[in-house]
């Protein structure tokens, strides 16, 4: 990952002793003649999220994210992206950040971050966001159990339990078959669950 620059450490340790227009000043002046400097723009933004100008923060994010995307500097974008997300944590974001983590070959991040999402939206009850994000996760990730499961539980809840067994006895064929007795024991236990509500 591209380091930061020589000027950051300054101006982070001015930031806390409060010479926030002093740095801002620095910043105008340096942008006059780095305007595709995004770490420039990624400091503005951090200082902007520090004053609670939440609005003037996600532009600055915005640009810096942008530049690092067109400089190929993914892992920077992750970064930048990241802070965007604790303002404004939408579908659109959500799904850029995923995007990101790919193409910055952070794909084992990727695995967690999408069994994180999905399991977010279940707590909230957001089916389709669900559904979506499962999809997505199931292109790269053919053979995770841990989702299937979360996954069938889902359609338990849209009261789709033959298509939840279906999956379910589909993936327990397949542990039998290769003898994998923690997935078996997995996936049984979704079964009973689901037989003895329906007792």
């Amino acid at each position: 990952m591209r380091p930061l620059p020589d000027w950051y450490e300054k101006f982070r340790i001015m930031k806390e002793y409060g010479k926030i227009d002093f740095i801002k000043n620095e910043i105008n002046k340096k942008l006059e003649k780095e305007k595709n400097n995004p770490f420039l723009y990624e400091f503005l933004g951090d200082i902007y999220m520090d004053e609670g100008n939440k609005d003037e923060a996600v532009e600055m994010y915005k640009k810096a994210k942008e530049i690092f995307k067109s400089q190929h500097e993914y892992k920077r974008a992750v970064v930048v992206l990241h802070k965007e997300k604790k303002i404004n944590n939408n579908m659109e974001n959500i799904n850029e950040f995923a995007d990101l983590l790919i193409k910055a070959g952070l794909k084992e991040k990727v695995k967690q971050y999408y069994i994180d999402v999905i399991k977010e939206f279940s707590a909230n009850n957001k089916i389709d966001e669900i559904i979506e994000f499962f999809n997505k996760f199931i292109e790269l990730y053919p053979q995770n159990l841990d989702l299937k499961i979360i996954m069938s539980k889902i359609f338990i809840m849209q009261n789709k339990v033959d298509k939840a067994k279906d999956m379910l006895f589909y993936e327990l064929k397949k542990a039998e078959e290769r003898r994998d007795i923690g997935a078996i024991e997995k996936i049984n236990e979704v079964l009973d669950s689901l037989e003895a509500v329906n007792e």
